[in-house]
């Protein structure tokens, strides 16, 4: 498809439904992972592979703080209001937990994966302008990290990125 075009790198917009149906509990990242193992293994490493030297970036990446949202990433929902819900008792909220959960799974099979996926832009991660901005994620069901468990793992898989070699593309900075 993209041999005509001439394109430098091949943007995927990476919303992968990694179940049929929504789950009704939270799901561990090694769950996750499996899901995330297959988008790879039957669609991502065979785009690169017809498309050699095009590099692989995922041109919007997000999940929603909710439970549902393994099978359905790019669903917003209807009511956005955080009510706190903690079903297995871990004292976290169960969708927060399912969104780090997500961003862990991800990163992980993207570590198994080096030089595969070559960057990420996540979705809903806007700069504050003012104080509404900044409360507003913390506060609503959203795809934004910002103020949950998720922002945590974020820094933590760039400052590790900042700190080796992998992924291949990583050029350094930090997460500050």
């Amino acid at each position: 498809m993209w041999k005509d075009l001439a394109l430098d790198v091949i943007g995927v917009s990476a919303w992968f439904p990694l179940l049929d149906e929504p789950p009704t509990t939270v799901l561990d990242v090694d769950s996750l992972r499996q899901g995330y193992e297959g988008i790879f293994r039957d669609h991502l490493i065979p785009i690169a592979e017809r498309n050699p030297g095009r590099p692989l970036v995922f041109l919007e990446y997000a999940a929603v703080d909710t439970v549902e949202t393994p099978a359905h990433p790019s669903r917003f929902p209807e009511n956005g209001s955080l009510v706190f819900a903690d079903t297995n008792g871990n004292g976290l909220d169960d969708g927060q937990e399912v969104q780090d959960n997500l961003y862990r799974a991800l990163f992980e099979t993207m570590e198994a994966y080096p030089g595969l996926v070559h960057g990420a832009f996540f979705w809903d991660t806007w700069i504050a302008v003012n104080e509404g901005h900044w409360e507003s994620p913390s506060i609503h069901r959203a795809y934004s990290f910002r103020g949950k468990l998720s922002e945590q793992t974020v820094r933590e898989w760039y400052d590790r990125f900042r700190t080796t070699t992998w992924p291949p593309w990583w050029t350094g900075g930090t997460s500050e």
